[in-house]
């Protein structure tokens, strides 16, 4: 009784977390007041976790996370990542990270006393042109290099287009929008249905990468019989 005569209401009711605010003119109302320092007595130290420098990968590679912290992890803490998906696992101290994109990975932990941990990871992902052509094939039917195959990696999605050119930079062969590594699929040496000579043939090769991006390639190819 004594403390409620000698202070304020406004000041007493701050010193027991609370704030006291009118809707109207009329009507007070008691909220909480969440703007007050947490007690740190459980947290008197800083709790700090490092992921390291950040990282450059190549798209396809997977990564393992690890990080150092000036506590001990003792299993009650709670861990929220940033990209759980790309992930092996959640509540491990070194995961396996397979980002498809570059990104900006943020770990944080709470620790049973409610002490909060947390830092960032840039990990950059590189597109990474992986193609090849082979500089000479042998369509004699014999089940062996009969076909030109061009071969891409993870980070291509499709052959947008594949060019042949003779040695008058006539268009002998022409395809579109198909997938790369295929046996089946390519160029049998022919035009217009017709084997062609034994001869040294120019391409030219666009390609998606998995971020939507195109690439050309151009060589030349040999043609043995």
């Amino acid at each position: 009784m004594l403390l409620s005569r000698l202070l304020p209401l406004w000041i007493l009711l701050g010193m027991f977390g609370f704030q006291l605010h009118a809707s109207h003119p009329a009507t007070f109302e008691l909220r909480p007041d969440f703007s007050i320092s947490p007690d740190t007595t459980t947290c008197p130290d800083d709790f700090l976790i490092n992921l390291g420098e950040d990282i450059r990968i190549i798209y396809g590679d997977e990564i393992n996370i690890y990080f150092t912290s000036n506590r001990s992890i003792d299993g009650d803490e709670e861990w929220m990542w940033s990209d759980p998906t790309h992930l092996s696992c959640l509540s491990c101290p070194n995961p396996i990270y397979a980002p498809t994109e570059s990104t900006l990975l943020t770990l944080t932990i709470i620790d049973g006393d409610g002490c909060i941990a947390s830092d960032e990871l840039f990990v950059e992902v590189n597109l990474k042109d992986d193609i090849f052509v082979p500089n000479a094939f042998s369509p004699n039917d014999d089940g062996v290099n009969d076909v030109l195959v061009v071969y891409t990696g993870s980070s291509i999605t499709q052959i947008t287009r594949l060019r042949i050119l003779n040695s008058n930079r006539d268009v002998v062969f022409e395809q579109f929008n198909f997938l790369g590594n295929t046996n089946n699929i390519g160029w049998g040496g022919t035009y217009k249905e017709e084997p062609l000579n034994a001869g040294v043939f120019a391409y030219v090769l666009e390609v998606e990468l998995v971020d939507g991006s195109l690439r050309q390639l151009t060589g030349t190819i040999t043609l043995v019989r």
